[in-house]
């Protein structure tokens, strides 16, 4: 009588449907993936300019002078400065710009801390993603968040 001789492994069949499941697993994972970090990204420079924007009002009454913050789209900077003192600097990410409704993109807060109203829109790849609402002198801000299509 002959020994019986059990092999183990896996067969290629078996390894080209692994590899199959595993190649569709990353095809619907990575584009959800890049998404959300879009995403996050897009949230954390709103509240971080919504918090610069309320760093410049308490800086201006507190020093009780007039404090600007200047939105530059070329230099991709967002200054915040008081007369030609930089108080502040963010950078704003090279994807994105910003566009407001401020004179010469220029926010300018008085010692008092009011400043006019307006909004300052964020847009990425020609979409508008986010917008800022600067309430009427009290200086409050809504932030608004736009869908990704």
């Amino acid at each position: 009588m002959q020994a019986v001789k059990e092999e183990h492994g896996f067969t290629v069949i078996e390894m080209t449907v692994t590899c199959m499941i595993i190649g569709l697993f990353f095809a619907l994972a990575v584009p959800v993936w890049l998404e959300t970090k879009v995403r996050l990204e897009r949230d954390l420079f709103l509240h971080q300019m919504a918090s610069t924007i309320q760093m410049a009002q308490v800086e201006a009454r507190t020093r009780e002078e007039t404090v600007t913050m200047i939105l530059s789209n070329v230099n991709q900077t967002v200054r915040v400065q008081q007369q030609n003192k930089v108080i502040h600097s963010i950078t704003i990410p090279h994807a994105y710009q910003l566009r407001s409704n401020y004179p010469d993109q220029v926010l300018t807060f008085h010692k008092t801390g009011h400043i006019r109203g307006g909004t300052i829109t964020f847009w990425r790849d020609q979409l508008e993603v986010g917008k800022l609402v600067v309430g009427v002198a009290a200086g409050q801000v809504r932030i608004e968040v736009k869908p990704y299509e």
